[in-house]
């Protein structure tokens, strides 16, 4: 119950102080094994603007288990302290150990997009295609890219 009202908290309530309090006692409760837990107090941190603090919880956090999901608050965090090619490093620490996932190739490829490197970006794009060939930020990515470059 208290995952739910914690998530009730974040997306719905926008309460950030009160669902870290209850994230932060429910670690304590689990006696800082569950990793969840920490990629809850990870996401308060980061939407209160404690980027430091978020940026160890997220790693704690995967330390316990590899989650797609805290890859991508991590690369956030980077991206936050204008860190994008650290942000690419850790999107592809992800990609390592899940490899067919579509959503850490859309994150490079929008990072190299951001920095103005479109060609990087296109090729990735299209990586992504071959995963998940609905991907509609793919398909209008590389249709800019061939309108852009005639």
């Amino acid at each position: 119950m208290a995952k739910a009202i914690v998530e009730y908290l974040i997306y719905v309530d926008s309460n950030f102080r009160r669902a870290l309090d209850i994230a932060s006692e429910a670690t304590v409760l689990c006696n800082y094994e569950d990793w969840w837990w920490k990629a809850r107090i990870g996401k308060c941190h980061f939407k209160m603007g404690m980027i430091k603090e978020a940026e160890k919880q997220f790693i704690s956090s995967l330390k316990n288990q590899s989650m797609i999901s805290t890859q991508i608050e991590l690369a956030k965090v980077a991206i936050r302290q204008d860190q994008p090619l650290r942000a690419v490093e850790l999107y592809s620490n992800g990609l390592k150990l899940h490899m067919y996932d579509p959503s850490l190739s859309v994150g490079i490829a929008r990072i190299y997009d951001m920095l103005n490197d479109p060609r990087k970006a296109f090729i990735l794009f299209k990586q992504v295609l071959t995963f998940d060939n609905n991907s509609i930020e793919s398909i209008a990515s590389i249709a800019s890219y061939h309108f852009y470059t005639d």
